[in-house]
């Protein structure tokens, strides 16, 4: 698709964004902004609570060869429980959800964390899955964390989802789509940092 062509259908899709986001104070989206024709900054107040990370006997163990110990010796597994420290109250915090568009439809938007300056919002600042699931670290082609979702590049290049490719999903996604999908997640299912 032609530079000209992907930016007149990125502005389109960033204004029905917009007024998606009108109707969706819950978010705590401030501001919009489409940079360069493809470059997308939703700048939203995120709600945090330090994690408390607490292990409890799982109730059984393993061998010990088994975790590279010897064969006579054991060790008892644990259920790591994470949960949000009700204890104290929750910090507002300004971040940047940044999606660039480029090639956009042809490829899927990258999705990227950022400070409120712009600067990259470093791995330990990151909310966390509780689980592991939907952001992840150690992706072969980004130096940071990444949103693992269909929809996103990081998710469509991953060597996991040869088999899920953008072209399977490209009909059904718009930006607003994966915009929304992730300020809910980065709301409402996504703990704080630890």
């Amino acid at each position: 698709m032609h530079p000209a062509d992907v930016a007149d259908f990125v502005a389109e899709q960033v204004e029905e964004l917009r007024r998606t986001l009108a109707g969706r104070p819950d978010l705590n989206v401030h501001d919009t902004s489409l940079d360069n024709d493809v470059q997308l900054h939703i700048t939203f107040t995120r709600h945090e609570r330090h994690i408390i990370q607490q292990g409890l006997p799982a109730g059984f163990a393993v061998a010990g060869e088994a975790v590279g110990l010897t064969p006579q010796s054991g060790v008892e597994l644990q259920h790591i429980w994470r949960v949000p420290d009700l204890s104290t109250p929750p910090t507002n915090r300004t971040l940047i959800l940044h999606l660039d568009c480029t090639n956009f439809d042809g490829q899927p938007p990258t999705g990227n964390l950022l400070r409120d300056d712009g600067s990259q919002l470093p791995a330990q600042e990151w909310p966390n899955g509780g689980n592991g699931d939907g952001i992840i670290t150690g992706h072969g082609g980004y130096d940071r964390p990444v949103f693992c979702r269909p929809g996103l590049r990081e998710y469509h290049q991953h060597v996991q989802h040869q088999d899920d490719s953008w072209d399977l999903h490209r009909e059904a996604t718009s930006i607003e789509k994966v915009a929304i999908g992730l300020l809910n997640d980065l709301r409402y299912r996504w703990l704080g940092k630890q």
